[in-house]
């Protein structure tokens, strides 16, 4: 009997999400690829290739985590909005065959990566995240994978409608 670990259940759950966006992405007509998300304010095409950008943004961090180092982000949500909002102009035409390829390539990094991280290290403090300190599997489950989960409702949303 196989015994599954934490971090192979996060990775799986972090999968999930991963191939649905790809399911999504696969099945938009060009009217829903160019729909505009309420929730971001971007195009479908845009909210899409956000989530591959950011699994390949999250890579140093997880990096990190398995190394048994921590890792608090610099950044402030000002600087986080203003460099979301430079992607958003500069992939607003986006393909969708380069937004599944990303979504593909970086979601299989990004899965592999977090493989490193032991269930051990899962309890592990990550760093302070807003101002609040977090442990490894809190940064990949709230932060992480919530990120994705997140904005592949946003996405469902704005093809759906």
């Amino acid at each position: 009997m196989t015994t599954t670990t934490k971090i192979e259940q996060l990775v799986a759950r972090f999968a999930a999400v991963n191939d649905e966006a790809i399911a999504l992405v696969e099945a938009r007509t060009d009217a829903q690829w160019r729909a505009t998300a309420a929730a971001e304010g971007w195009s479908a095409a845009v909210v899409a290739h956000h989530i591959a950008v950011v699994h390949d943004e999250f890579m140093p961090l997880v990096r990190a985590f398995a190394g048994g180092e921590t890792f608090s982000p610099g950044s402030s949500m000002s600087d986080v909005d203003r460099i979301n909002a430079e992607h958003a102009r500069d992939f607003a035409d986006v393909s969708q065959p380069e937004t599944i390829e990303a979504l593909r390539t970086n979601g299989a990094a990004l899965a592999e990566l977090l493989l490193a991280i032991t269930d051990d290290g899962l309890g592990r403090t990550a760093g302070a995240y807003g101002g609040r300190e977090m442990t490894v599997a809190q940064v990949v489950e709230w932060i992480i994978i919530g990120h994705a989960q997140e904005h592949l409702a946003s996405l469902r949303a704005t093809v759906a409608g």
